[in-house]
């Protein structure tokens, strides 16, 4: 049997440590070739991301007036939304805009799409689903990003007026504030003694509150809900770029030890 006051004392070592790394991604090029090595994707005969919900017809927003008024005849926005395993969003995050009227106008309609929970091997899973919206006068054109885009490298092709950046292009390293230990679920089976590892991305808003986590690599599906539940309720202090507030990305690895309680 595992010992919960043992597993939380060695948690909370590891976590420390690893809280305090440099994010897997935010690295050079060699660091994050071995960290996919090390956290390898979902397979995609396996991996069905979220989406939007089977009978969701296709969004048609409103041009914000805001828009018109300062004749600006098109704009982007994307959209982070954490779905959970039961098609639930359960939080929306702007993660760019080429203006903020249309990030705006995006979030706020958010709520009023229906979504569908992401699955591994069948099981549903919480996860990140990314909109990408384009605004145009006299008509719209709409667009869904896959899950690479969430990834603020991959949607710097673009000029946003405000966009999350990654952790290598932060005046200083994110610095933890508060930690939440994730739990070893009854379900899992565990395998020796090993510790076992999942990947969690992650935004961390103005504020230094971690925003819309997602579970980019894990061994068992069981591990992902215990492991987003723990990163959410991590705080962090607010990032700065050249001395103003941003809206962050990173990755921590969050590992899950088994301690095997000493026979009576």
């Amino acid at each position: 049997m595992i010992s919960p006051l043992r597993l939380g004392i060695t948690l909370l070592i590891l976590a420390s440590v690893i809280a305090s790394a440099p994010s897997a991604l935010a690295g050079d090029k060699a660091k994050s070739n071995k960290a996919e090595t090390a956290f390898p994707p979902f397979k995609a005969g396996e991996f069905v991301p979220a989406g939007l919900g089977a009978r969701q017809a296709k969004p048609d927003i409103p041009y914000p007036g805001a828009a018109t008024a300062r004749s600006i005849p098109k704009g982007k926005a994307v959209l982070a939304v954490l779905v959970d395993t039961d098609n639930r969003p359960v939080d929306f995050l702007v993660i760019a805009a080429s203006e903020i009227v249309f990030g705006q106008t995006l979030l706020d309609y958010g709520p009023k799409l229906s979504y569908a929970a992401a699955k591994l091997k069948g099981t549903a899973i919480p996860a990140r689903y990314t909109l990408g919206y384009e605004f145009v006068t006299g008509g719209m054109s709409m667009n869904v990003m896959d899950q690479a885009n969430t990834i603020p490298g991959k949607i710097a092709g673009d000029k946003f007026a405000y966009a999350a950046h990654p952790e290598n292009e932060l005046d200083h390293e994110l610095e933890i504030t508060r930690m939440a230990l994730p739990e070893v679920p009854a379900e899992y089976k565990v395998v020796g003694d090993k510790p076992v590892s999942v990947l969690v991305s992650f935004f961390v808003d103005e504020s230094g509150k971690v925003r819309i986590p997602n579970v980019d690599s894990a061994a068992d599906s069981v591990l992902i809900p215990g492991a987003i539940a723990a990163v959410s309720r991590w705080t962090f202090k607010p990032a700065t770029v050249k001395g103003k507030p941003a809206l962050a990305y990173a990755a921590r690895i969050v590992r899950f030890m088994p301690i095997t309680a000493p026979a009576q």
